[in-house]
């Protein structure tokens, strides 16, 4: 009988707690990643909303990574110009129009946000909502040390 109420309550703890897997995440509106670089993007959402982000990123960071062919391959936003996305039977593809005007197609992975901040507060969109990103200026942070 022991073993019995044991095993319930294993279960039901086990339950509540496979619920908290995302809790390290940033889904609080107001908070949004401070990524390494100050970048500046106008994105086109799927329903046609353009928008002017400062601290644009992706899950955090100045790069876009994704497959390309069998290999995965990491784009430093410096080099890209435009992302265009669309939906694939795989997942969600982008294809990059590079500063040298040369294009490359890349397969994302799943789960992917942006981030940025707009005049009125921070957004956050999944990358899947996405339709076009322009990315319009990079500067480089100064590290703490040099603050001073």
């Amino acid at each position: 009988m022991k073993s019995r109420i044991n095993l319930v309550i294993i279960i039901v703890a086990a339950f509540f707690l496979m619920g908290m897997g995302k809790m390290d995440q940033s889904e609080k509106p107001g908070e949004i990643p401070v990524p390494d670089k100050e970048v500046t993007a106008v994105i086109t959402d799927s329903e046609g909303l353009t928008l002017s982000l400062t601290q644009f990123s992706i899950n955090g960071n100045t790069h876009l990574t994704g497959r390309l062919g069998a290999g995965r391959v990491a784009v430093p936003f410096s080099q890209i110009r435009v992302m265009t996305f669309s939906a694939e039977p795989k997942g969600t593809a982008v294809r990059l129009e590079l500063t040298d005007r040369s294009q490359m197609n890349l397969l994302l992975e799943k789960r992917l946000t942006a981030y940025g901040k707009i005049k009125a507060g921070t957004y956050q969109i999944p990358v899947e909502q996405l339709k076009r990103v322009e990315i319009q200026g990079i500067v480089e942070r100064k590290k703490e040390k040099d603050r001073s």
